[in-house]
């Protein structure tokens, strides 16, 4: 669970792609994220090509990136001045032993 009292708090670009997050050396994995709260802008940005998705997370929205959306991907919350209320995000993931 993560809480971003307003728009100045965000999540820098990274990628969830720990060695735990993964089963027998495979690149696929399913992470969800339920959004609660502000609405905020969660971007993408290939890791090895010039394109960037930008998405509108509204309260009550479920993302699941799934396959290799980790490997190919980068993701972050970008910070804005125009967001003052809070949001929560939930995050669920399966880690491997």
């Amino acid at each position: 669970a993560n809480l971003y009292e307003d728009g100045s708090q965000g999540l820098g670009w990274h990628s969830d792609d720990e060695a735990a997050l993964y089963q027998g050396g495979s690149r696929e994995n399913v992470i969800a994220s339920l959004s609660l709260g502000a609405t905020r802008k969660m971007s993408f940005k290939h890791k090895t090509e010039n394109k960037t998705v930008d998405l509108l997370l509204q309260s009550g929205q479920l993302i699941v990136m799934r396959g290799q959306t980790q490997h190919y991907w980068k993701h972050c919350i970008r910070k804005t001045t125009r967001v003052l209320e809070p949001r929560i995000n939930l995050t669920f993931r399966y880690f491997f032993p």
